[in-house]
């Protein structure tokens, strides 16, 4: 991911400073995809979020070597986990996967909306609403 747009390094910047203060450190993978941390999704993720456990810090990693909009609501994504995590939201920690990541798509597209963001939001929202189909016809 490569940006000089001074809202997309203020809006990244604003973030690690975030996690910073919770011991969680964003990684931006010049990947197309990523392996979770635990090797389940053998297609690879855009992205995920662990929290920290036991002293030990804690992660957003992105595949970022995808185009800049996606990279950009893929960290929103991951960083309302990271949100939700700390506030220690019952969606969060009771793992209802679809309403949990329908929650987190809104949070996210507000997120980006609110920083003014160099990306089409109405694409976003179209990805958004693919993806939460997707993800309701694999967990019924």
């Amino acid at each position: 991911m490569k940006s000089t747009d001074p809202r997309v390094l203020a809006f990244i910047s604003q973030l690690r400073e975030e996690c910073r203060a919770a011991n969680v450190r964003i990684i931006l993978k010049n990947l197309k995809s990523i392996r979770d941390w635990d090797g389940d999704f053998n297609d690879g993720l855009d992205g995920y979020f662990t929290p920290p456990r036991k002293g030990k810090r804690g992660y957003i990693i992105i595949a970022a070597g995808v185009p800049l909009p996606t990279t950009l609501h893929t960290l929103a994504h991951e960083f309302v986990h990271f949100r939700q995590w700390r506030a220690r939201q019952k969606l969060f920690t009771r793992w209802s996967y679809h309403k949990l990541e329908a929650r987190t798509e809104k949070s996210a597209l507000k997120l980006l909306e609110e920083h003014d963001l160099p990306i089409n939001l109405s694409v976003r929202r179209k990805k958004s609403r693919a993806y939460i189909r997707r993800i309701s016809k694999m967990h019924l």
